[in-house]
């Protein structure tokens, strides 16, 4: 009898509690969506903006002002603008080759580069080409060593982990729930009282055909221009921010990620089936940067791993991560790991396309212009 009543009394107070639970919880959920769906930061949830966008790059304009833009879903955007196009050269990888693009407007070169990017964005963004159709010659796949380290974790990638899952086959994980989520996220409730609260003008995204712009701007194939302040930036500071940074994403970095290295091959397996000419590129460090990274036992293993992945698979490799190799020097950095856009693109261009003399000719040109 005692313990009847005792499961009564539990169960009406647990009852009291989810009724408790409902009121105060659900007007807090609907608070956050409102706030989130009405600012909106990111333009994530406003379709109208990405069709905007997507309208812009269609019609061969560039897009600046991307102020907390989803990268992610905007190279998505680029992307599906080139639905069953032949590509003449695509590129993947990290912000360090996010500003390559081509001076010849005969070749096409289709910037899928993100910041951080992690080896669940390459199978995303490979996944992304082969379901809109589209066909390119070359693929150049830049790799920043940090890419092994299981230690560094960064989610971005699941804006488009529907892709991902895509490609491994997981479809028991295929949900769409990226809006849904962001629509009562609390760090994104965050950014949108932050961007309330900001003194500056909000300014919207817009199309231009300039290159450069006050804030960073993105050209018709995805390659970014960095804005003023970037680009304009003191050598002094540009040196200070070398010689102090030392990225997250090499903390902690003893070993070689197992898993990663598997979806490493996976992808180069998968890139192989597209008959596509294939290229590691390798991307300089600020010197300051580079002699640090050197004491870094994880990277080491990386440069050598993947150095050695590519003489074994006969893949070429381009570039190098030691800037005295490339000739490089502090000035030719924005920060410790981002070369300046004409000396990525020279550095680039020279490696890859040297066995292409028009390319050349009309990239020495447009150096000149």
């Amino acid at each position: 009898m005692w313990a009847q009543i005792h499961l009564f009394i539990f169960s009406f107070d647990m009852k009291r509690f989810l009724i408790y639970a409902f009121i105060i919880v659900v007007p807090i959920l609907t608070g956050i969506g409102i706030v989130n769906y009405v600012v909106d930061p990111a333009h994530v949830l406003n379709k109208q903006m990405q069709r905007f966008i997507a309208d812009g790059i269609g019609q061969g304009y560039s897009i600046t002002n991307l102020i907390n833009q989803d990268e992610r879903i905007f190279k998505r955007n680029v992307a599906e603008v080139y639905s069953k196009d032949t590509i003449d050269y695509l590129i993947l990888g990290p912000s360090q080759i996010m500003t390559i693009t081509s001076p010849v407007d005969s070749i096409t070169v289709l910037n899928l580069g993100v910041s951080a990017c992690r080896i669940q964005d390459y199978l995303a963004f490979y996944e992304i080409c082969k379901e809109y159709g589209i066909h390119y010659v070359n693929v150049l796949v830049a790799i920043d060593p940090s890419l092994f380290n299981e230690e560094f974790v960064d989610v971005r990638w699941k804006s488009n982990s529907q892709y991902y899952y895509r490609f491994k086959n997981r479809k028991d994980e295929i949900k769409i729930v990226d809006d849904f989520e962001k629509l009562f996220s609390v760090s994104y409730f965050q950014e949108a009282i932050k961007s309330l609260q900001s003194s500056e003008p909000q300014m919207e995204p817009c199309y231009t055909k300039e290159t450069e712009n006050i804030n960073s701007t993105y050209d018709c194939f995805g390659s970014l221009t960095y804005g003023e302040t970037y680009r304009e930036m003191a050598q002094s500071k540009t040196d200070s921010l070398a010689s102090n940074e030392l990225h997250g994403s090499f903390a902690n970095y003893n070993s070689l990620s197992m898993s990663t290295q598997k979806d490493f091959e996976l992808l180069f397996d998968s890139l192989r089936i597209t008959g596509a000419n294939i290229y590691i590129v390798e991307s300089p460090y600020h010197p300051m940067l580079y002699d640090r990274l050197m004491e870094s036992k994880g990277f080491c293993q990386a440069v050598e791993y993947i150095e050695q992945f590519a003489v074994t698979n006969n893949i070429r490799l381009c570039g190098t991560y030691n800037p005295s190799d490339a000739g490089l020097k502090n000035e030719s950095f924005y920060d410790g790991a981002h070369m300046k856009k004409e000396i990525a693109n020279e550095f680039l261009f020279r490696r890859v396309f040297h066995n292409n003399q028009d390319m050349i000719n009309n990239f020495e040109s447009a150096l000149r212009e």
